[in-house]
């Protein structure tokens, strides 16, 4: 028996304009959807910063084919394409275009006919232990997007051969020709050569650049660390013992155990007990080299405790950062050095991380209550999705900055969520300050929760004036809580502005002066529409595509914590961690059908919340699509930058479970599935 659930009251005069105005979040998603896909289209067409590679005239783009890289590169990208054709009679003005990604020299029978930057030189230096080419030209590059067309006056018949040299300053070289008349066109059989770091390379035949191959350390993780025949056997006997008892259990007594027992709490007690203990467990084992930019977050920290101020974004890698969680870091570490060694003191410092994660249990559980008060069940299993999300758990052991700016930017989601479940509650002055208050912490220790600012300013003006706040008071509680937002933030911002000439800076900007590179160094089509290879090699399936990319870091550490040697692996128990990849595919159709139902028109009290976690959720996605979209490198699609959002995935995962648990059979087969999930992506990060 399911318990019965409050709905939002209507009058009952203009039932037809009712049901309309439930429409309107679905066609405001589905208008901005269309809005944004003309400028990113409109974008990749035109704009020279963004790579975006596509067929063009019967061609394709080819690039040299090498071993796929994880580290960053430096130095030009340089290759020479050849092509051997035959003439069977002579041709006259053939015309030959040519896509050059950026610069190309272009000679027929060794003869050159095309230069586009005649001034540019190569200049050979040697970086860690590497040889990489540099330019030193001053020239600008010409728009690589705009297509060369090249005329050649007459080509007797014969044999004949076209050669192509690219460079790209900042990226790999790769390139599309045609020529329709000499039924020349780039494609997979073209020869291909690209000067390595010893100045030399074997041609080899071109490779197109839809072509995705994984690195070695890929197959290697899997093939290392398969999934042992007993891991099936414990997964069989644990889902269906929990299977058998969940199904012996009548609905009747079901519905009563949920009204004197309070099982959700319970598991929320349970949660944090974990966590602490994986705190205490894992507190000497795990190595302080362990975590993305570990290194740099430490020079962060040790660039405060000797200079006393915070970096600009130019003195070092990670200096970029907004500063609270290392001005946390340096004082936590400073305290501790007083009563322990130093490695001892830098641990203190990662159990920050722990602590934010033992918050967001909290934090999810007070978001699933105000939405599901009468659902213990849609609780329990939101509270499992975002208590034990695998991305916070590999998150939370290591030091940075992301978790603390996730438990700030997850307490003002949850905030907004019980505003705009009870109105009431957001038009306190107190609630409104503490909502700024969360914001600013979040801006202040990471710039990502900015985009937490449209989706909650949204809610918070439908909710003011849903229950008839006039638009004066409406603008001075946005007033209040974005007003403490910038109080608390703005300053350093404004110091970027100042000093910098623009208040965000990213890890790419070409603004810090430090110009690298990874692969691709492009986007295709394909980048954007495949999916799958982050089930059967889910580390570093990143090269593959967008989604994957998601995927492989959200249910597992699919970038390794940024260790990328076979020997140099982080300490997880990697079996566990490849199998959960597979039972995460229920919890995510469970989001997915929950972020599905969350628009489609309802009367129920908690579409209002919802509609605010999809919407959460989807700008994250969106901003994750541009960054992928413009910064063509296959580390900038990681789901831990969402990592603010956990209590929103808790949220939609219980309202697609809701629709999965109709049947009492299907009831018991999703309860075994998610004890199998919860258990196997805890003791993936356990050390042993």
């Amino acid at each position: 028996m399911r318990e019965s659930e409050p709905s939002i009251d209507s009058p009952p005069i203009a039932d037809a304009n009712v049901r309309n105005s439930r429409w309107l979040p679905s066609f405001g998603v589905l208008t901005l959807v269309v809005i944004a896909c003309v400028v990113v289209w409109f974008k990749i067409s035109h704009d020279p910063s963004v790579i975006w590679l596509s067929p063009k005239g019967g061609a394709q783009w080819i690039r040299h084919d090498q071993p796929v890289r994880l580290d960053a590169r430096l130095g030009c990208g340089v290759a020479f394409f050849q092509k051997k054709f035959d003439l069977s009679e002579d041709c006259h003005d053939a015309a030959l275009v040519v896509h050059a990604l950026k610069v190309a020299t272009v000679k027929l029978d060794g003869e050159l006919i095309y230069s586009s930057q005649p001034a540019l030189k190569l200049e050979v230096v040697k970086h860690g232990g590497e040889l990489v080419y540099v330019t030193r030209s001053s020239q600008e590059f010409p728009n690589w997007k705009l297509p060369v067309h090249i005329t050649i006056p007459s080509l007797s018949a014969g044999s004949h051969e076209l050669s192509i040299a690219v460079v790209n300053p900042s990226g790999p070289a790769a390139v599309l020709a045609y020529a329709k008349s000499l039924d020349v066109a780039t494609g997979p059989d073209w020869q291909a050569m690209a000067l390595s770091s010893e100045l030399g390379s074997k041609r080899r035949p071109a490779l197109l650049v839809t072509t995705h191959r994984l690195p070695k350390l890929s197959e290697a993780v899997s093939s290392r660390f398969g999934i042992p025949s007993v891991y099936f056997c414990a997964l069989a006997a644990l889902f269906f013992s929990t299977f058998i008892f969940a199904a012996s259990i009548p609905t009747t007594r079901l519905a009563a155990l949920n009204s004197k027992l309070d099982i959700a709490g319970s598991l929320r007690w349970m949660m944090i007990a974990a966590w602490l203990i994986l705190a205490a467990h894992n507190f000497n084992s795990l190595s302080l080299n362990v975590g993305f930019d570990c290194t740099d977050h430490v020079k962060y920290v040790e660039f405060l405790s000797e200079h006393h101020r915070v970096p600009l974004a130019t003195d070092g890698w990670q200096m970029f950062q907004s500063p609270l969680y290392y001005i946390s870091a340096a004082a936590v570490h400073a305290t501790a050095s007083l009563l322990v060694e130093e490695e001892t003191a830098w641990r203190v410092v990662m159990l920050m991380s722990f602590l934010t994660a033992v918050a967001q249990v909290e934090i999810a559980f007070r978001a699933l209550k105000s939405v599901f008060p009468n659902r213990q069940d849609l609780r329990c299993l939101g509270l499992l999705v975002a208590g034990l999300m695998p991305m916070n758990l590999y998150m939370s052991q290591v030091m940075g900055n992301e978790p603390l700016a996730a438990v700030f930017g997850a307490g003002a989601v949850t905030l907004a969520i019980v505003s705009v479940q009870n109105p009431r509650f957001i038009c306190s002055q107190p609630v409104q300050y503490a909502l700024g208050t969360l914001l600013g912490l979040a801006l202040l220790t990471k710039i990502s929760a900015v985009l937490l600012a449209l989706p909650i300013g949204v809610a918070i003006g439908f909710t003011l004036l849903r229950v008839g706040n006039s638009l004066t008071s409406l603008l001075f509680c946005l007033a209040r809580v974005f007003g403490t937002s910038i109080l608390i933030s703005g300053w350093y911002y404004g110091r970027n502005w100042i000093l910098l000439g623009k208040p965000f800076i990213g890890g790419w900007d070409a603004a810090r002066g430090i110009d690298w590179w990874q692969e691709p160094g492009y986007r295709t089509i394909g980048h954007f529409t495949s999916f799958g290879e982050a089930l059967w090699h889910p580390i570093f399936s990143a090269y593959a595509g967008f989604w994957d990319a998601v995927y492989s870091t959200m249910w597992v550490d699919g970038m390794l914590s940024e260790r990328i040697g076979i020997n140099a692996l982080p300490p997880w128990n990697f079996s566990f961690m490849l199998a959960g990849a597979w039972l995460a595919l229920l919890p995510t159709a469970a989001i997915s059908l929950g972020t599905v139902v969350a628009f489609l028109p309802s009367r129920r009290a908690r579409q209002p919340a919802l509609i605010l976690a999809a919407s959460c959720v989807g700008v994250y996605v969106a901003a994750m699509l541009y960054l992928y979209l413009q910064v063509p490198i296959y580390s900038t699609a990681k789901a831990s930058y969402t990592l603010a959002l956990l209590p929103c995935y808790g949220l939609l995962a219980a309202a697609g479970f809701d629709l999965m648990l109709r049947n009492r059979i299907l009831r018991a087969a999703i309860l075994g599935w998610m004890v199998c999930w919860a258990i196997f992506a805890y003791c993936a990060y356990v050390i042993v």
